[in-house]
């Protein structure tokens, strides 16, 4: 009984230090081979910087504030070499100078079909710089629509009353 014992320690043993030497299996491929939410896929890299309206902006800039046609950014990034980052990547590439930074009035993203135009402000700040980002593309003009629909579009009556008196303004 007493060999019987010792002789089921001994292979115990010996199980469990063949277990500790084994290496892993690695993890099983997942059967569709889509990254998770979570992970990136097979050569798929982060993003270097944060974008606003199709413009990459430069690497340490962070996003503030956001609004439906305009964003702002800040980072501790000195405020020549993010003017030199936004020229690279705009058309016209040349900046007005103003009294604590630069302006954009006027550019497009180079190699953005969209085709917005965009008005690029750029700030001196004591700590690093801020950037704010609008979107000033004329909207199209409404055309071959009545005196009375574009009144309606608009939300109100041809004398100018809402036409839900609830949305007054």
């Amino acid at each position: 009984m007493k060999t019987a014992r010792g002789l089921g320690r001994l292979l115990l043993a010996g199980c469990a230090a063949w277990a500790c030497q084994r290496e892993p299996a690695p993890p099983a491929p997942s059967e569709s081979g889509s990254a998770t939410p979570d992970r990136l896929g097979p050569g798929e890299a982060l993003p270097e910087s944060e974008t606003a309206f199709g413009l990459p902006l430069p690497p340490g800039m962070r996003l503030v504030s956001q609004f439906k046609e305009a964003a702002y950014f800040a980072g501790e990034v000195e405020m020549q070499s993010a003017l030199e980052h936004l020229a690279q990547h705009v058309v016209p590439r040349e900046a007005q100078l103003v009294s604590n930074g630069a302006v954009f009035p006027r550019v497009r993203v180079t190699g953005e079909a969209t085709g917005r135009l965009l008005r690029i402000e750029l700030r001196q700040k004591p700590r690093g710089s801020q950037i704010h980002v609008e979107e000033i593309t004329q909207r199209p003009a409404l055309s071959g629509l009545s005196s009375e629909e574009i009144w309606r579009k608009a939300g109100r009556k041809p004398d100018g009353t809402p036409l839900d008196p609830n949305q007054l303004y």
